[in-house]
């Protein structure tokens, strides 16, 4: 249910924070500090309410009284602390959904980039993955699906904020090499988290996933090389998460209410996959080809006792070329059909009728 205020509400509340800044929010910054230097370490409940109040109240305020060393000093060990026993850990979560707040903070392009180097995101995200509860623990009932989705949260914001200083056309070149960096760096951590086996992790990273592509499909034909090396592993990972988990067992009328959700899933995949190839036509044709080969020529090998869930994974994706193929649908035009397309779409009919034979 949404909650509207009336004009005379948004104005008192804007009046407040106006009066906050001038005179009273260094104080309460200082409290912040002082709160989170008396109870870390001896007061969860406590240190998850600062951090908390923290991320409600960044977004309007000066950024300055939190993004500096002593405030950094207080938050990073919490985010850094260990747990290896896969139990829930409110206080690390809420640090990091802290730090998700800062890193979203609207600012200017340069700047944001300029912040992302300054809280040395890229090692803070590198060190929470490589944890136990992320690595170590990873397919185990131990593995802790809330800090999982706390650092998609936090990698999808950086992405997004990348992904919008590239677009931006009056962004400098230092911006823009710094801008590159950080998606060079980054998207290796968005794939991790968005080939998660569990698809609440996956989809939290979809969005800024979704204005990667966007924008690499607005580039064009123009694609850098640099650019184009990305869409490989990204394609692959689409196709992944397009397959049923090993949980997964077919027909079961249990798993009714699991089934919706994935299909809703797919549809969403097979938006991001319609981008790849938009973006670079012979990769998504090539890969896709050979994904149905291989799975039709393995059923030639194993008949029976192969795995569902690849032959349902490549006659999903054979249903989804088909549909590009098709003049008006994406890979073929109404003036300009694309032979190869159709070519290729020929063959894995052909291999399916002949497979099983």
């Amino acid at each position: 249910m949404l909650l509207t205020r009336n004009s005379s509400d948004a104005k008192r509340n804007t009046d407040l924070k106006d009066q906050l800044r001038a005179r009273d929010v260094q104080k309460v910054a200082q409290s912040w500090k002082d709160l989170l230097t008396q109870y870390s370490g001896q007061n969860d409940i406590i240190v998850e309410m600062i951090l908390k109040v923290i991320g409600k109240w960044i977004s309007w305020m000066d950024i300055s009284l939190i993004v500096n060393q002593d405030m950094l000093n207080l938050l990073l060990p919490v985010i850094g602390r260990t747990n290896n026993s896969g139990s829930e850990d409110k206080v690390r979560d809420a640090a990091i959904d802290t730090l998700t707040e800062i890193v979203g903070k609207k600012m200017r392009g340069p700047e944001k980039m300029e912040l992302i180097s300054f809280l040395n995101l890229r090692d803070i995200v590198a060190q929470l993955i490589a944890s136990a509860p992320l690595s170590e623990l990873k397919s185990t009932p131990k593995y802790d699906t809330d800090l999982a989705e706390a650092v998609a949260k936090l990698i999808n914001t950086v992405m997004a904020d990348i992904v919008r200083a590239l677009e931006d056309a009056q962004a400098g070149d230092d911006t823009r090499a710094k801008s590159e960096q950080h998606l060079h760096d980054f998207l290796p951590f968005l794939l991790r988290f968005f080939s998660d086996e569990y698809d609440e992790v996956c989809s939290t990273v979809i969005p800024s996933l979704t204005d990667l592509l966007t924008l690499l499909r607005k580039v064009g034909a123009n694609l850098p090389a640099s650019y184009k090396e990305m869409l490989p592993p990204i394609l692959n990972a689409i196709i992944m998460k397009m397959r049923y988990d090993e949980t997964s067992n077919w027909g079961d009328e249990d798993e009714q209410t699991d089934e919706a959700e994935f299909q809703e899933l797919r549809k969403r995949l097979q938006v991001l996959q319609k981008t790849v190839a938009a973006v670079d036509q012979e990769l998504y044709i090539e890969v896709l080809s050979n994904l149905v080969s291989q799975t039709f020529s393995t059923l030639d090998q194993q008949g029976s006792h192969m795995d569902w869930r690849d032959l349902d994974l490549a006659l999903h994706e054979m249903y989804l070329f088909g549909e590009l193929a098709l003049p008006n649908q994406g890979l073929g035009t109404k003036s300009q059909p694309s032979s190869t397309a159709t070519e290729r779409l020929t063959i894995m009919v052909a291999k399916m009728v002949e497979s099983g034979q």
